[in-house]
């Protein structure tokens, strides 16, 4: 439970930044700040966003424009099949 919470925690912030930022740096800055990230099933599930959340990161990087961002969210295993 208390992974789950973490994941839902850290995906909203990085959520926040790639609606609130341009640099492809700082997200992957902030993916390497986070020491629980180092985890690939943690990456995975922070990157891909939880089914029935209706916006992940993937879709936020979509609707924003921010083509190296969604670029690097799928190079992190982000699922483009959550809904």
């Amino acid at each position: 439970m208390a992974h789950s919470n973490q994941a839902a925690t850290l995906t909203k912030a990085l959520i926040s930044l790639i609606s609130n930022t341009q640099s492809y740096d700082e997200v992957c800055a902030y993916m390497a700040s986070h020491k629980s990230l180092s985890d690939p099933t943690m990456r995975k599930r922070v990157v891909s966003g939880q089914a029935g959340d209706y916006c992940t990161p993937l879709i936020t990087a979509c609707i924003m424009g921010k083509l190296c961002i969604l670029q690097y969210l799928l190079e992190q295993g982000a699922n483009p099949n959550v809904p």
